[in-house]
Protein backbone atom coordinates (compact mmCIF):
# COMPACT_ATOMS: atom_id res chain seq x y z
CA UNK A 1 0.00 0.00 0.00
CA UNK A 2 2.75 2.55 0.79
CA UNK A 3 4.35 2.05 -2.64
CA UNK A 4 1.01 2.60 -4.38
CA UNK A 5 0.38 5.76 -2.31
CA UNK A 6 3.89 7.01 -3.07
CA UNK A 7 3.58 6.45 -6.83
CA UNK A 8 0.06 7.89 -7.08
CA UNK A 9 0.85 11.02 -5.06
CA UNK A 10 4.15 11.85 -6.74
CA UNK A 11 2.77 10.94 -10.16
CA UNK A 12 -0.28 13.12 -9.52
CA UNK A 13 1.93 16.08 -8.58
CA UNK A 14 4.00 15.73 -11.75
CA UNK A 15 0.88 15.35 -13.89
CA UNK A 16 -0.68 18.45 -12.28
CA UNK A 17 2.40 20.47 -13.27
CA UNK A 18 2.42 19.36 -16.92
CA UNK A 19 1.73 22.51 -18.97
CA UNK A 20 -1.32 21.05 -20.77
CA UNK A 21 -2.91 19.84 -17.52
CA UNK A 22 -2.02 23.08 -15.76
CA UNK A 23 -3.70 25.14 -18.51
CA UNK A 24 -6.80 22.95 -18.36
CA UNK A 25 -7.13 23.35 -14.59
CA UNK A 26 -6.00 26.99 -14.31
CA UNK A 27 -9.41 28.57 -14.98
CA UNK A 28 -12.51 28.42 -12.84
CA UNK A 29 -14.84 25.49 -13.34
CA UNK A 30 -15.16 21.78 -12.80
CA UNK A 31 -11.70 20.81 -14.20
CA UNK A 32 -10.05 22.93 -11.51
CA UNK A 33 -12.32 21.58 -8.77
CA UNK A 34 -11.75 17.99 -9.89
CA UNK A 35 -7.98 18.53 -9.98
CA UNK A 36 -7.96 20.01 -6.47
CA UNK A 37 -10.11 17.21 -5.05
CA UNK A 38 -7.89 14.60 -6.71
CA UNK A 39 -4.72 16.16 -5.28
CA UNK A 40 -6.31 16.40 -1.83
CA UNK A 41 -7.34 12.72 -1.92
CA UNK A 42 -3.89 11.65 -3.12
CA UNK A 43 -2.24 13.76 -0.41
CA UNK A 44 -4.42 12.14 2.28
CA UNK A 45 -3.56 8.69 0.95
CA UNK A 46 0.16 9.58 0.85
CA UNK A 47 0.33 11.08 4.36
CA UNK A 48 -1.77 8.30 5.90
CA UNK A 49 1.21 6.04 5.23
CA UNK A 50 3.38 8.26 7.46
CA UNK A 51 1.02 9.61 10.12
CA UNK A 52 -1.12 7.03 11.92
CA UNK A 53 -4.87 7.45 11.56
CA UNK A 54 -6.30 5.75 14.67
CA UNK A 55 -7.50 3.06 14.98
CA UNK A 56 -5.36 2.07 11.98
CA UNK A 57 -1.58 1.86 12.31
CA UNK A 58 1.10 2.82 9.81
CA UNK A 59 2.45 -0.04 7.76
CA UNK A 60 5.86 1.59 7.48
CA UNK A 61 8.47 1.40 10.21
CA UNK A 62 9.96 4.67 11.43
CA UNK A 63 12.99 4.15 9.19
CA UNK A 64 10.68 3.30 6.28
CA UNK A 65 8.83 6.57 6.86
CA UNK A 66 12.11 8.49 6.79
CA UNK A 67 13.09 6.93 3.45
CA UNK A 68 9.55 7.39 2.07
CA UNK A 69 9.52 11.11 2.90
CA UNK A 70 13.12 11.71 1.85
CA UNK A 71 12.61 10.27 -1.63
CA UNK A 72 9.30 12.06 -2.11
CA UNK A 73 10.80 15.33 -0.92
CA UNK A 74 13.73 14.93 -3.30
CA UNK A 75 11.37 14.48 -6.23
CA UNK A 76 9.47 17.65 -5.33
CA UNK A 77 12.75 19.55 -5.03
CA UNK A 78 13.72 18.39 -8.53
CA UNK A 79 10.40 19.72 -9.85
CA UNK A 80 11.04 23.01 -8.03
CA UNK A 81 14.51 23.30 -9.56
CA UNK A 82 13.17 22.60 -13.06
CA UNK A 83 10.50 25.29 -12.69
CA UNK A 84 12.73 27.77 -10.87
CA UNK A 85 15.71 27.67 -13.22
CA UNK A 86 13.78 27.52 -16.48
CA UNK A 87 14.87 30.10 -19.03
CA UNK A 88 11.33 30.45 -20.41
CA UNK A 89 7.96 30.00 -18.70
CA UNK A 90 6.22 26.64 -19.06
CA UNK A 91 2.84 28.19 -18.27
CA UNK A 92 0.94 31.25 -19.51
CA UNK A 93 2.38 33.40 -16.71
CA UNK A 94 5.42 35.64 -16.47
CA UNK A 95 8.67 33.78 -15.81
CA UNK A 96 9.13 35.55 -12.47
CA UNK A 97 5.75 34.21 -11.27
CA UNK A 98 6.83 30.68 -12.20
CA UNK A 99 10.09 31.17 -10.29
CA UNK A 100 8.25 32.46 -7.22
CA UNK A 101 5.91 29.46 -7.41
CA UNK A 102 8.96 27.17 -7.56
CA UNK A 103 10.34 28.85 -4.44
CA UNK A 104 7.02 28.34 -2.66
CA UNK A 105 7.03 24.70 -3.76
CA UNK A 106 10.54 24.20 -2.41
CA UNK A 107 10.74 26.20 0.83
CA UNK A 108 7.42 25.62 2.68
CA UNK A 109 7.20 22.14 1.20
CA UNK A 110 10.63 21.18 2.47
CA UNK A 111 9.84 22.62 5.91
CA UNK A 112 6.75 20.41 6.25
CA UNK A 113 8.71 17.37 5.14
CA UNK A 114 11.60 18.29 7.43
CA UNK A 115 9.36 18.50 10.51
CA UNK A 116 7.70 15.13 9.91
CA UNK A 117 10.98 13.55 8.76
CA UNK A 118 12.70 14.76 11.96
CA UNK A 119 9.94 13.30 14.15
CA UNK A 120 10.12 9.95 12.34
CA UNK A 121 13.92 9.92 12.60
CA UNK A 122 13.74 10.78 16.31
CA UNK A 123 11.23 7.97 16.93
CA UNK A 124 13.35 5.51 14.94
CA UNK A 125 16.49 6.41 16.88
CA UNK A 126 14.52 6.19 20.13
CA UNK A 127 13.43 2.65 19.27
CA UNK A 128 17.05 1.55 19.09
CA UNK A 129 17.74 3.10 22.47
CA UNK A 130 14.71 1.41 24.00
CA UNK A 131 15.86 -2.01 22.86
CA UNK A 132 19.32 -1.30 24.28
CA UNK A 133 17.76 -0.14 27.54
CA UNK A 134 15.60 -3.27 27.69
CA UNK A 135 18.65 -5.45 27.05
CA UNK A 136 20.63 -3.61 29.72
CA UNK A 137 17.72 -3.77 32.17
CA UNK A 138 17.20 -7.49 31.60
CA UNK A 139 20.91 -8.23 31.94
CA UNK A 140 21.20 -6.13 35.10
CA UNK A 141 18.15 -7.84 36.64
CA UNK A 142 19.64 -11.22 35.77
CA UNK A 143 22.94 -10.15 37.35
CA UNK A 144 21.17 -9.02 40.52
CA UNK A 145 19.31 -12.33 40.77
CA UNK A 146 22.57 -14.21 40.31
CA UNK A 147 24.27 -12.09 42.99
CA UNK A 148 21.34 -12.65 45.34
CA UNK A 149 21.54 -16.42 44.80
CA UNK A 150 25.30 -16.41 45.34
CA UNK A 151 24.97 -14.21 48.42
CA UNK A 152 22.18 -16.43 49.74
CA UNK A 153 24.30 -19.54 49.20
CA UNK A 154 27.21 -17.86 50.94
CA UNK A 155 25.06 -17.10 53.99
CA UNK A 156 23.76 -20.68 54.10
CA UNK A 157 27.34 -22.04 54.03
CA UNK A 158 28.36 -19.76 56.90
CA UNK A 159 25.34 -20.90 58.95
CA UNK A 160 26.26 -24.56 58.37
CA UNK A 161 29.77 -24.10 59.79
Amino acid sequence: MPIIAFLLFNGGIFIAYLPAVFRATAGAGWPRELGQIALLALAYFFWSQVIAQPPAHCRLSHLGRVVYLFISSAQLRILGVILGFASAPYYPVPLVDQQIAAGILMVPGVLTDLVVLSVCLYLWLGQGGQSLNRTFLISSVEARKREAREFGLGLQREEET
